[in-house]
């Protein structure tokens, strides 16, 4: 399981949320989500993490500021190294990984949703360009 400090730093958190402490843990939650697959995207032969966010709208934060979709590289085991793939107003309700273009290697699939801006599309894939299988 990927949780919100696994996108966003410490003062990052501190700053969006205050000091954490157990009556704030809800308001971790009622402000967004983030939701996390594992799949090989580097073709190590290990199990790498992809993650997204989705905030609600109206945040007190710079959302431009937000990383959005992630890619945690697992460099050993149990050793990740984080790669930000998109920054800024995190709005991805769903996240699935798979073989989109046929050519060997995982893509990413991201879904859309907000209230408060438009996108122009309502998916978004993310094309793996490393080397091929």
């Amino acid at each position: 399981m990927v949780d919100l400090s696994s996108l966003l730093s410490d003062e990052d958190l501190r700053r969006r949320y205050g000091t954490p402490t157990l009556d704030r843990a809800w308001d971790y939650v009622r402000r967004g989500h983030v939701l996390s697959c594992t799949h090989d995207l580097d073709g190590d032969g290990d199990l790498d993490i992809v993650a997204c966010a989705l905030f609600a709208a109206g945040s007190d934060v710079d959302e431009s500021t937000l990383p959005a979709l992630v890619w945690l590289e697992q460099t050993k085991p149990g050793t990740f190294t984080r790669h930000t793939i998109e920054m800024g107003f995190p709005r991805h309700a769903s996240l699935d990984v798979a073989d989109i273009d046929g050519d060997g290697d995982a893509d990413i699939a991201v879904g859309f949703f907000s209230m408060d801006r438009s996108s122009p599309s309502w998916v978004d894939v993310w094309v793996n360009q490393g080397k091929k299988k």
